[in-house]
């Protein structure tokens, strides 16, 4: 006959290690899967940052990021970063 202490072990460390699995994959997460050049089935997104007045805007950061939401948390995905230049247009 198995003791109370052995049996109390035997349930406490599955529920232990399924509890920090849960955990570990349960957090929000960002990652950077940036894609260094445009490929042939690459999609462009351009335009123009201004003011309502029409005064373009330099140096405004612009990103493309995937978000995805599960049961085991957030995470988003960076896919294209850029920076309006002086006549404030972008291309990412």
């Amino acid at each position: 006959m198995k003791s109370s202490y052995s049996i109390l072990i035997m349930i406490s460390i599955p529920t232990v290690l399924i509890s920090l699995c849960f955990i570990a994959t349960s957090c929000d997460r960002e990652l950077d899967e940036l894609i260094p050049q445009p490929t042939e089935t690459s999609t462009i997104i351009s335009g123009y940052i201004k003011t309502p007045e029409g005064t373009p805007l330099q140096g405004i950061p612009v990103a493309v990021d995937f978000k995805a939401t599960g049961i085991f948390g957030t995470k988003v995905i960076h896919k294209a970063k850029g920076v309006t230049d002086t006549a404030s247009s972008i291309a990412i």
